[in-house]
């Protein structure tokens, strides 16, 4: 079951198309990411009462190392939902 952008669970596919352009393409979710820097922006946007928006760290196949970590959800969208 797919879900709408920003709430991604481990093993989804996804669309990486944020500011390192030559890493654009497709990833599987790894994880979220729980590096102090992301643990802080998900508590400061708590305490402005953001909805909470996990980093994610990305591999490049489901079991396969991380390749890319802290990407925003803004920063990803399901392979089916980008354009070619």
């Amino acid at each position: 079951m797919m879900r709408a952008p920003g709430t991604y669970t481990s093993g989804t596919r996804v669309r990486y198309h944020g500011s390192l352009t030559h890493e654009h393409g497709e990833y599987v979710i790894a994880d979220i990411c729980e590096c102090p820097e992301c643990d802080a922006a998900d508590a400061d946007a708590a305490f402005y009462r953001i909805p909470r928006q996990p980093r994610y760290v990305l591999a490049a196949a489901p079991g396969a190392a991380a390749y890319l970590e802290h990407v925003r959800p803004a920063s990803l969208t399901p392979p089916e939902w980008s354009s070619p």
